[in-house]
């Protein structure tokens, strides 16, 4: 559906490549819909201000379909987790290590495979952690941390990268790409570190 409408070539090219004074496009992403409902598609085009920390475009295609009746929408289904963090409290993390001692014990396991005394384990660890740390509604609402590594930091070098990113779709100099490339393997680096660094506090709080 992509060349269907009439848009600039710059709404068209989902791909691109610069470096070395030399920039590359070329439309290699499609839409593609099944024919009962080629009639609904009101267009298709490409997305240039998306930064998707990637060397191709977003490409986004807009459907016109019957609206169904409210009433038979069906509700998002609530998701929950358990509160690791509350592990940090030195109390709970022993009743929590005192309950996976407890409830490994009860069990009687009628296998002696790794992966038997895996899935037992993980049965008194997860009963465990439910009783003693509780359970907690996620879902993604404003101003709600996401994950337990996002930070201020992570946030102000994503915006940075943003900006950087803009800026080299505006100019579409070598200069502006390598300066975005920068920046977005900067943020890669800093999320990785943070991602690793959360598991580690993770781990100790299990240990202890």
């Amino acid at each position: 559906m992509n060349t269907f409408f009439q848009h600039k070539d710059i709404h068209k090219y989902t791909w691109y490549k610069t470096g070395n004074s030399i920039a590359r496009q070329s439309l290699i992403d499609f839409i593609i819909v099944s024919d009962n409902l080629h009639r609904a598609v009101m267009d298709v085009r490409v997305k240039r201000g998306a930064e998707l920390s990637t060397d191709h475009h977003l490409v986004v295609s807009i459907l016109e379909l019957s609206a169904k009746d409210p009433a038979r929408r069906i509700k998002p289904k609530k998701t929950f987790r358990i509160r690791w963090e509350a592990l940090a409290n030195e109390e709970t993390s022993q009743k929590f290590a005192s309950k996976v001692d407890q409830r490994y014990a009860q069990l009687s396991p009628t296998e002696t495979d790794i992966e038997s005394e895996w899935k037992l384990f993980k049965t008194a660890l997860v009963d465990a952690a439910t009783t003693t740390c509780g359970m907690k509604r996620v879902g993604i609402q404003p101003g709600q941390k996401k994950t337990a590594w996002w930070s201020e930091e992570i946030r102000n070098v994503i915006r940075e990268k943003k900006i950087a990113y803009h800026k080299w779709i505006q100019r579409q100099t070598t200069e502006s790409w390598q300066n975005y490339k920068q920046i977005r393997e900067k943020v890669k680096k800093i999320v990785s570190e943070a991602k690793s660094k959360s598991w580690k506090q993770f781990g100790h709080q299990l240990e202890h």
